[in-house]
């Protein structure tokens, strides 16, 4: 299962490339609720995938609650420019992949989906700040709030 979520995301991750040069990479930090943790990871887009979507995988580490966690979001990212405004918001969904290891020993993989809603603000020419609401679906963190900066990818 793990194999498969993997195989397609990168297929889609090949064809996003394809489509558009245009990408941005940047550090992310949060707070995930169930579990209860301190989050940090790193983010990208890249381009514009049929005219209305990017693709933006993100990963996390994930620390509190007694375990860490890693997690990997492959999303799909619809943004909504607002009229006479560099400011944006935002919409995504996609699959998530999470390994959770337990202080007290024991680990677990598994795999859900999120939903985003988020909002990026302009940062000069070459970037911009995204703050991230995130909400789980399966066995995945139920809600994530996350702040980050993204170098590129306008």
């Amino acid at each position: 299962m793990i194999l498969a979520v993997i195989a397609v995301v990168s297929v889609g991750a090949g064809s996003v490339l394809a489509a558009s040069p245009r990408k941005g990479f940047g550090p992310r930090i949060g707070y995930s609720s169930n579990p209860d943790q301190l989050v940090i990871g790193a983010q990208a887009v890249f381009g514009r995938f049929l005219k209305i979507t990017r693709f933006a995988p993100s990963f996390d580490f994930g620390t509190g609650d007694n375990m860490k966690t890693y997690t990997f979001n492959a999303d799909m990212r619809f943004i909504f420019s607002l009229p006479k405004s560099s400011t944006a918001l935002y919409a995504a969904a996609g699959p998530t992949l999470i390994y959770g290891d337990a202080d007290n020993g024991g680990s677990d993989t598994e795999v859900g989906a999120t939903i985003t809603a988020g909002v990026r603000f302009p940062m000069g020419k070459a970037g911009f700040y995204n703050l991230e609401g995130r909400f789980g679906i399966g066995d995945v963190p139920d809600f994530k709030i996350i702040l980050g900066i993204m170098f590129g990818g306008n």
